[in-house]
């Protein structure tokens, strides 16, 4: 499965560049119509991460039978992005407005880490049951945007090959949460050097809505400078990891929010 993505990703980057290639060499004097570029990002990443421990199943046997433990971390850090960009321009209406949309294609680095803390009623940390403490990341791997532009280059922006713009639009992520934890796997209470260590990884994908507004300046001959702030919200990711033959029931839920300063160089 994994061989499978990492040759999917190859190809669709690979297109991205072609087309890039292919509309630089049809490109002419005006500054309408078709566009391909590149991108780079930097994104400042809102991430939260909520745990529920369900241990109402009447088989439950845990020191927490009957009750529900819940948890929730936040945390905050920065990562950045690279990509391809392929979109088309209107030509300037009255008022020297314009129109626009593109599609885009971005792979991430970097990781924000945060810590949850133990949720539960035992004299002991970390027991069967319990909401155990937890160090986690989150990684934005791979995303995919839709975004309609509208903008203006009156006056002296037109005369210095500059316009502005406000943007909307939707955005598609690969996402990844790692959590790395020690606790008691057994039904009685564990003592020390009973505590197992352990990690889980979770790669989820989510929706959300992009807004922002940007900048653009004519760099040479068919080249333009794009300079964009961006706000874009996701959804929920949502999992729930069942351990029947213990009645435990472990919901997981991650959310983000992210504000990018990026930079898109562009041939139309």
């Amino acid at each position: 499965m994994l061989r499978m993505s990492s040759v999917w990703k190859s190809a669709t980057a690979s297109c991205f560049c072609i087309a890039s290639i292919a509309l630089s060499s049809i490109a002419d004097a005006h500054t309408t119509g078709p566009y391909a570029g590149y991108i780079s990002t930097a994104e400042f990443v809102d991430a939260f991460y909520n745990k529920t421990v369900d241990n109402m199943d009447p088989i439950n046997v845990s020191t927490q039978k009957g009750r529900v433990n819940r948890a929730e971390s936040s945390t905050d850090g920065a990562i950045s992005g690279i990509g391809y960009v392929i979109g088309y321009r209107t030509p300037p209406g009255e008022g020297s407005f314009f129109f626009g949309g593109e599609i885009d294609y971005l792979l991430h680095s970097g990781n924000v880490y945060g810590d949850i803390e133990e949720k539960g009623t035992s004299e002991a940390p970390n027991q069967l049951g319990e909401s155990w403490s937890e160090i986690w990341t989150f990684q934005r791997r791979v995303s995919y945007g839709l975004t309609l532009k509208l903008g203006a280059s009156p006056g002296k922006l037109r005369s210095w090959k500059a316009g502005v713009y406000v943007l909307a639009g939707l955005r598609h992520a690969e996402s990844r949460l790692d959590t790395f934890y020690n606790g008691c796997f057994k039904p009685e209470p564990c003592v020390i050097g009973d505590y197992e260590s352990g990690r889980s990884a979770k790669n989820f994908y989510v929706t959300g809505w992009t807004g922002g507004v940007g900048v653009e300046k004519r760099l040479y001959g068919q080249t333009w400078l794009q300079v964009e702030g961006r706000y874009t919200n996701y959804k929920k990711g949502r999992w729930v990891t069942p351990f029947p033959d213990l009645g435990v029931e472990v919901t997981s839920e991650s959310v983000n929010q992210t504000a990018t300063l990026r930079f898109n160089v562009v041939v139309r």
